[in-house]
C-alpha cells in the first residue's frame, strides 16, 4: 500500500510518478498520464509530506494547462508557493511555482512576465543550456527578437549540433527549435528541423513546457519555404494533440495550418477555415488573446 512507504521512500515514489506522468503525456497517452495522477493524489492523501504534495499540485496545474484552464493553472502554481511557505521548503516551491505557470502565462500572452522569473546565468551551458534556450524562447514570444537571436546565435558558434558526437539534450534542442520559429531564425531552423523531425508526433513535456513537436517542426518548414512538409507536420502535431485532448496546443496547431492552407492552398479554403473557426472559438473559450486576435485578423484580411 502506498501509506506503507516510509517518507523517504515515499518521497521517491511521488517524484518516480510525477516523471512518468510527463512521459505518458509526451507519448500522448492521456489514460496512462491520468491513472498517474490519481497515483499521485491518493500517495498526498495517505503521506502527508510537502515534496508529494508538490508534485502532486505540479501535475494538476499541468492538466489544468492542457485543458485549457489557464487561470486554474495559475491559481495551482501559487498553491505550491503557499505549500512551500507552510512547509518550510520555499526554495523548491518558488522554482516548482515558476515552472508550473510559465506556459499558461505563454498561451495567455504574457511572455514578458516569464522572462521576470527565469533563472539568468551568463554562462550559455548553465544546466546543460536549458536556461538560455528557455529564455530565448520567452524573448522570442515578448517580441525581443534581437536578444533571443543572439543567444540562439551563441549556441550555433559554439557547438555542431548535426555532428555525429553531439551530446546537446533533446531538452535542449526542442526549446531551441521552439526559440529559433518564435524569432524566425532560418538558419537555426535549417540545422534542427531534420535532427528533431523523428520527434514530430511527440508532445514533449516536462512542467515548465509542453511541445507539441508537430507544431515547432511544421513552422520550421514554413520559414524554410516547404509548405508541402509543414502540411504534413501540421497534421501530426494535430493528431497528437487529439490523441492527448491538449486544448492549448491543439488550437494553435490548428491556427497554423490554417495560415498555411490559405497561403499556399487556395482549393482548400473550406478546410482552411474550418481550422480556422476551431481556432477563433478555442482561443476565445482560453482567453488567449493574442492567437485570438491573429486568428481574428486573418478573418478580416480575407473579408470573412
Amino acid at each position: 500500500m502506498v501509506g506503507d512507504f516510509p517518507r523517504a521512500g515515499g518521497n521517491l515514489l511521488a517524484l518516480g510518478i510525477e516523471s512518468a506522468v510527463w512521459a505518458s503525456l509526451t507519448w500522448a497517452d492521456r489514460e496512462r498520464a491520468e491513472d498517474g495522477l490519481r497515483r499521485l493524489e491518493a500517495l498526498a492523501r495517505q503521506h502527508q509530506h510537502p515534496v508529494v504534495r508538490t508534485s502532486t499540485t505540479s501535475c494538476l496545474a499541468l492538466f489544468a494547462t492542457w485543458n485549457g484552464a489557464l487561470g486554474r493553472a495559475l491559481e495551482l502554481a501559487d498553491e505550491i508557493l503557499q505549500q512551500g511557505e507552510a512547509a518550510g521548503t520555499e526554495a523548491r516551491a518558488r522554482a516548482l511555482s515558476g515552472r508550473s505557470r510559465r506556459r499558461a502565462l505563454l498561451y495567455l500572452g504574457r511572455a514578458a512576465d516569464v522572462l521576470e522569473g527565469l533563472t539568468q546565468s551568463p554562462q550559455l551551458w548553465t544546466n546543460g543550456g536549458a536556461f538560455a534556450a528557455q529564455r530565448a524562447i520567452y524573448m522570442a514570444y515578448a517580441g525581443q527578437n534581437e536578444a533571443a537571436t543572439a543567444i540562439i546565435d551563441q549556441f550555433l558558434a559554439e557547438r555542431d549540433f548535426s555532428a555525429p558526437g553531439d551530446t546537446t539534450a533533446a531538452t535542449v534542442l526542442r526549446y531551441l527549435l521552439e526559440a529559433a520559429v518564435a524569432a524566425g531564425h532560418l538558419p537555426a531552423c535549417a540545422i534542427l528541423e531534420p535532427l528533431l523531425a523523428p520527434l514530430a508526433d511527440l508532445l514533449f513535456t516536462e512542467p515548465d513546457l509542453t511541445n507539441c513537436m508537430g507544431r515547432d517542426l511544421g513552422g520550421a518548414a514554413v520559414l524554410l519555404g516547404q509548405p508541402e512538409k509543414a502540411r504534413a507536420y501540421y497534421l501530426r502535431g494535430i493528431a497528437a494533440c487529439e490523441k492527448g485532448r491538449h486544448r492549448p496546443e491543439l488550437a494553435l496547431t490548428r491556427l497554423q495550418l490554417a495560415e498555411l492552407l490559405l497561403g499556399h492552398y487556395p482549393a482548400e479554403r473550406a478546410a482552411a477555415f474550418e481550422h480556422l473557426d476551431f481556432a477563433i472559438r478555442e482561443c476565445r473559450d482560453m482567453k488567449m488573446q493574442p492567437s485570438l486576435e491573429r486568428a481574428l485578423r486573418r478573418r478580416r484580411t480575407l473579408g470573412a
